[in-house]
């Protein structure tokens, strides 16, 4: 079972790449969810695989249909064994979740918004945020889903150093080959 989601130009399609019967010499991907893009009518191009989701992963179509809500597919979880795959996919019209909002702020504190784009291997993506002075840990993250944004809110003690750290465990980091993989950070005082 297929599913094909178009989107200004791409066509999307999305299925579980069970392996068993004549799939069962598959290698990549396999018991997992397969997202493949092909650029739509009028010229029809070659696909490509964009995103490979196992269990509890997402992929996110940004600013879907230029409606300002983001499509979200993820893959919920393995049924029946290994036979059967349940996806969700809805949209997430407010962006990723936060942990914790900058309007949540105390006095004495700064919001820190961090944004992440995971690259194709985003399981080597690992990140950390410390203070300088204590190395008490404000925030960190890793497993995430190929090419997907991830937005983080902190509060952070103001005028404290902090040091944010973002790890690639193969080392040929986030840009440029395997992805348009990127981190922002942003403090409002």
């Amino acid at each position: 079972f297929v599913v094909k989601i178009s989107d200004n130009g791409d066509d999307y399609y999305v299925g579980y790449n069970r392996k068993t019967g004549i799939n069962a010499g598959t290698e990549e991907g396999a018991d997992m969810v397969l997202i493949v893009n092909r650029p739509s009518a009028p010229i029809y191009k070659e696909s490509l695989l964009t995103a490979v989701l196992d269990a509890t992963e997402k992929f996110v179509i940004f600013d879907y249909q230029g409606s300002g809500s983001n499509l979200v597919i993820r893959f919920t979880e393995r049924v029946s064994g290994f036979d059967e795959a349940l996806i969700d996919i809805y949209f997430d019209g407010s962006g990723p979740p936060t942990q914790a909002p900058s309007s949540l702020c105390n006095a004495g504190e700064s919001s820190l918004e961090l944004s992440i784009t995971t690259d194709y291997y985003s399981s080597d993506t690992s990140w950390t945020l410390t203070y300088d002075v204590s190395s008490e840990t404000i925030g960190s993250g890793s497993g995430y889903a190929p090419n997907t944004n991830y937005v983080y809110s902190f509060c952070i003690t103001r005028g404290a150093p902090f040091t944010f750290n973002i790890f690639d465990t193969y080392g040929d980091g986030l840009c440029c080959l395997y992805g348009k993989g990127s981190y922002i950070g942003k403090v409002d005082s």
